[in-house]
């Protein structure tokens, strides 16, 4: 009676070891799910002050491109300003449609790989999601067989009784 008690106290607590091993790794792998989700957020936002800087860049060049073409029709001491500032227009407006046209590919860019980064993001979450799943049931499964083991032994101590 004594050694069946010491076997059911012994299977006890190695089944309650086993089963917080088990919620651990589950922990541990949720943690890891959680650190890659913050991860693939902040490339999200790296991704987004990438594209700022380049709207900064490109409206600077503008500017760059309004001021040369000012000073180069000063400096060629062009006598009629209308002429002088119909080509200062004509630059600047070059330079906005080059500006326009690197911000719309620097958008478009921005907006596949932010589309990428969410379906990335959706799809780790849900296998995170589906694994801890998946093994909270396997842990269930085995605290249950744990159990049943553990009546079976007391119904079998109290049979030897």
């Amino acid at each position: 009676s004594q050694q069946l008690e010491a076997a059911l106290v012994s299977a006890k607590a190695e089944a309650s070891a086993q089963v917080e091993a088990e919620m651990d790794e589950v922990q541990a792998r949720a943690e890891r799910a959680l650190a890659a989700q913050a991860e693939a957020e902040a490339a999200h936002l790296s991704a987004e002050a990438s594209k700022a800087a380049a709207l900064e860049a490109a409206e600077a060049m503008h500017a760059s491109a309004l001021a040369e073409a000012v000073a180069t029709a000063a400096r060629d001491g062009q006598a009629d300003l209308a002429a002088a500032l119909s080509e200062a227009n004509a630059r600047a407006q070059a330079a906005e449609a080059e500006v326009l046209t690197q911000r719309e590919a620097a958008e478009a860019a921005l907006q596949a790989a932010s589309q990428q980064l969410e379906a990335a993001l959706v799809s780790a979450k849900a296998e995170a999601s589906a694994q801890v799943e998946a093994e909270m049931d396997e842990v269930q499964a085995r605290a249950e067989r744990a159990l049943a083991a553990q009546a079976e032994a007391e119904a079998a101590h109290l049979s030897a009784e």
